[in-house]
């Protein structure tokens, strides 16, 4: 299955650092007063709240204004690299096995 941009499955991680995913599914375009009022509502939250909405909408702006972008078969190969680890099928490499693929390149 093929998903769109808009029913591609995010990654968020809980205060206990665990990372779940889940999929967010728009009916279209939000209109500038339901952004409006959801920036209105962040403004109510706790200052700590307030300053980590802004990093990350800082961080969509800077990543907007990169040159870099990915293809749709190249978030396909990541979604399917992290549904791997996380069901077990891949596996990062060991200190050990790293250090004997730096050996063998000569690094």
């Amino acid at each position: 299955m093929r998903l769109s941009a808009a029913t591609r499955p995010t990654f968020r991680a809980n205060l206990a650092g665990e990372v779940h995913s889940h999929s967010i599914w728009y009916n279209g375009a939000m209109t500038k007063d339901q952004v409006k009022e959801i920036l209105d509502r962040v403004l109510t939250w706790p200052p700590k709240r307030q300053e980590d909405a802004a990093r990350f909408l800082r961080e969509m702006e800077a990543q907007d204004a990169s040159p870099y972008r990915i293809t749709d078969q190249q978030v396909e190969e990541i979604e399917r690299r992290r549904a791997d680890f996380m069901t077990g099928k891949e596996r990062y490499a060991t200190d050990e096995e790293m250090a004997a693929l730096w050996k063998k390149c000569g690094l």
